[in-house]
């Protein structure tokens, strides 16, 4: 059985591996949190994730979908690794 990733660690603006039910690792930028505690919503961040869950058989439009456009709930379940943390702004000098 596979360990669950901690819930309390995963950050809005980050970006996290997670694996698909159409058996396929994509990665997720966090957009919000689920109200009743079960994962989290977010956008796909990568174009290649669109063909390989469209390959997989999920019904994604490759050619008129872009990665931010495409909204997903990812169970804490799911969550395989942390890829990126929040872009952090730059401080004016």
């Amino acid at each position: 059985m596979k360990k669950e990733y901690p819930k309390e660690s995963i950050v809005i603006g980050s970006v996290y591996e997670a694996e698909s039910f159409a058996n396929v690792n994509i990665h997720i930028r966090v957009t919000g949190f689920d109200k009743q505690g079960l994962g989290f919503f977010g956008n796909i961040a990568r174009k290649t994730d669109l063909v390989l869950l469209n390959k997989a058989g999920v019904p994604w439009d490759v050619t008129a979908d872009w990665p931010d456009n495409c909204e997903t709930f990812v169970y804490y379940c799911q969550v395989v690794k942390k890829i990126r943390n929040k872009r952090k702004k730059r401080k004016k000098k």
